[in-house]
């Protein structure tokens, strides 16, 4: 397990495989223990479920893409409790864009577990074939999110009416050198 494992300062990352999502849908305890984790993720809701199908579908459709379509397990390396879940929206596009997502457990936000995690997770994005820079999105109110997004280095680029839209790089590569 922690030979798959990205390792942050006070988090490690483990990605999922599709065993594990399909367990995420039906006994999220059982991926918890076969990881040897404290705690589970709630039970997906709707909206989750058809997340992790889609997610399931890709993964299946090319197994060569899965690392841009699996979630990984974010474990605290303290007492190896779950924390939450980080993940790839996709491979990267014609730009190399990536696009990250992630959420936390309730009990652990505001302990500095998810600026770990995404530092980690955004580092590890880059090394990936294709990836050039890595986007988030969150909404206008989330403050915590946009406080990892600033702590993680990220810089806003686009206001929508109800998000914003985050770039890692800070400053895209496309943008020096046009100014260069």
């Amino acid at each position: 397990m922690m030979d798959r494992a990205l390792r942050g300062e006070t988090t490690y990352l483990i990605p999922l495989t599709a065993e594990d999502l399909e367990d995420q849908l039906t006994d999220p305890g059982r991926t918890a223990s076969r990881y040897d984790l404290k705690g589970a993720l709630e039970a997906p809701d709707e909206h989750m479920s058809k997340i992790l199908e889609i997610k399931l579908m890709k993964m299946n459709e090319a197994p060569e893409l899965a690392i841009f379509s699996t979630y990984f397990l974010i474990a605290a390396l303290e007492d190896h409790e779950i924390l939450g879940t980080i993940g790839y929206k996709g491979a990267p596009d014609e730009d190399g864009t990536i696009e990250v997502g992630y959420g936390i457990r309730r009990k652990f936000r505001e302990k500095g577990y998810m600026t770990d995690a995404l530092k980690v997770f955004t580092a590890f994005g880059l090394t990936l074939p294709g990836a050039k820079k890595i986007i988030a999105c969150t909404n206008k109110d989330n403050a915590a999110s946009i406080r990892v997004l600033e702590k993680s280095g990220y810089k806003r680029i686009y206001t929508a009416p109800d998000l914003y839209v985050w770039r890692y790089p800070a400053e895209d590569q496309d943008d020096e050198a046009a100014t260069a």
